[in-house]
């Protein structure tokens, strides 16, 4: 383990969150005439801003299987989707990026290979070599860290391996997937940069032990068992100069390690003195508290950025689900290292204290909050139409349509079919709807229909009540001209021309 972090040591990766610079991603495919490709970033809370004003971007692939993406708003390290023909395929970016993809349309997750600038990190995380593996219900503790130490050692065995070029050493030689490994070295050999990124992220798979501890720790196994801090389980949360790799929390599994991080540091120094149980391990966090822990040991072990990074995002999350970040946002200010975040966070704010008078979208008007005989009259207005109703939550799944804003408006551009956009939601969250909508300049018919007046209003639309109505997601309807309704329609966004006729006959 200690050759392990020396060797993570060197490679320490810092990324300029604060620079502006542009990608580009070309495509070449097959089978993907008229499918639609989405850009998406990526946040680890879900729906969370972004602060370099990274607005998700989309193309149509064209007649020749071609198409391409550009965008001067990327964040340096984080990570980002291609969405296609219901796919989701993960990319890590760094600004000056330039590659082309491939891949078959009828499987792009299972075909997507890249080439060029940039392409080799991405190639390499897509390799059955840096899957996930799932811990088996009879690990113990010690088990998962031996398991660990043994996958972080032979996924930075491979990585020196490609970037060497070494297709000789036996990590190539003999990997199945041999054929796909000296592709890569041949067509987007890894740069420095890329080696580091990676070998830092694999570095960040020990503090999954916090994770695993999560899941067992009210088992029948372990409920009664003492925690011992100073076990050699914990000994990867000793060195703290590995801490010092994370330079920011660009990427969202960066942000994730440091919260194991932090969780394990204010355990061990709230119970240095005293026992604590493993079935203890997450009721003992007191949040107020644990939140000014954390305020006073982000300052103290990690630099600005990290520090700035992560209240901002607790803030933004906070505000994105409806909820008070004032407290966090009093942090962040006390930091004052960084205006970037405080401006987006500010300008947010501004918008969910103001936008429903908004004269331009005329969010605030009575026509646009429904109760049942509204919503009847709305259906009736569009009769003999084809009409798709996109339900969605501004708390819960505004995440998910407004990542797919380009793809909406090439839907309505190429189909003969009107869109209305409702929001399900508490009363209380008609300032959100408002703000989601407005801050991504979601142009389009909106209306509200608060949850708490309208209990039965969508019965022929959902079997489900209407508090689970957007549960996991945005919820379609598709209504076809003679008054069919077809109910939870499966991503409509991204159906071909065939498909989506079926619907409206």
């Amino acid at each position: 383990m200690k050759n392990i972090l020396t060797t993570l040591t060197l490679f320490a990766v810092t990324f300029n969150a604060n620079a502006h610079s542009g990608i580009s991603i070309k495509g070449n495919t097959k089978n993907a005439n008229d499918a639609f490709v989405t850009l998406i970033h990526q946040p680890r809370m879900r729906g969370n801003l972004n602060f370099d004003n990274f607005k998700s971007i989309g193309t149509q692939v064209s007649t020749k299987g071609t198409f391409k993406i550009k965008s001067g708003n990327i964040t340096d390290g984080a990570i980002y989707n291609i969405s296609v023909n219901n796919s989701f395929i993960s990319l890590p970016l760094f600004i000056g990026d330039a590659f082309t993809v491939y891949f078959d349309g009828n499987d792009p997750h299972g075909t997507f290979f890249a080439a060029g600038r940039g392409a080799g990190k991405i190639n390499m995380l897509r390799l059955e070599q840096f899957k996930y593996q799932p811990y088996e219900n009879d690990w113990t503790p010690e088990k998962f860290v031996a398991k660990t130490d043994s996958t972080i050692a032979a996924q930075l065995h491979l990585l020196d391996a490609v970037y060497a070029k070494n297709t000789n050493d036996r990590a190539i030689a003999g990997a199945k997937n041999r054929a796909v490994l000296e592709r890569i070295i041949k067509e987007s050999p890894l740069s420095e940069k890329e080696l580091s990124f990676l070998k830092n992220r694999v570095g960040l798979l020990k503090f999954h032990l916090v994770n695993f501890i999560n899941e067992v720790s009210e088992t029948e196994k372990y409920a009664s068992q003492n925690i011992d801090f100073n076990s050699s389980i914990f000994k990867a949360f000793t060195p703290h100069e590995y801490y010092s790799q994370i330079q920011n929390l660009n990427a969202w599994n960066t942000e994730e390690a440091l919260d194991f991080i932090l969780k394990y540091e204010y355990l061990k120094s709230t119970f240095a003195n005293n026992t604590l149980p493993f079935k203890y391990w997450n009721s003992s966090i007191k949040w107020d508290d644990y939140l000014l822990w954390v305020c006073t040991n982000l300052k103290t072990k990690f630099n600005s950025e990290v520090y700035d990074q992560y209240f901002s995002n607790l803030a933004a999350s906070y505000m994105t689900m409806g909820m008070d970040a004032a407290d966090n946002i009093n942090h962040l200010k006390e930091s004052g290292s960084n205006t970037k975040y405080i401006t987006r966070i500010n300008s947010f704010k501004n918008i969910l204290e103001s936008e429903l008078q908004n004269k331009k979208y005329r969010l605030g008007a009575e026509p646009q909050t429904l109760d049942d005989a509204k919503f009847a009259t709305l259906l009736k207005k569009h009769q003999n139409k084809n009409v798709m109703v996109i339900f969605w939550s501004a708390e819960y799944a505004g995440a998910y349509i407004l990542d797919n804003i380009p793809a909406v408006n090439n839907f309505k551009k190429n189909n003969d079919v009107e869109i209305i956009n409702i929001c399900i939601d508490k009363l209380t969250n008609k300032n959100l709807w408002a703000a989601r909508i407005i801050d991504h300049s979601w142009k389009g018919n909106h209306y509200f229909m608060p949850v708490e007046t309208n209990a039965n209003t969508l019965k022929q639309f959902s079997s489900d009540k209407i508090e689970a109505f957007c549960y996991g997601g945005v919820t379609f309807t598709i209504i076809s001209k003679n008054g069919t309704i077809h109910n939870k329609v499966d991503k409509p966004l991204e159906m071909s021309k065939t498909e989506l006729s079926g619907y409206i006959k």
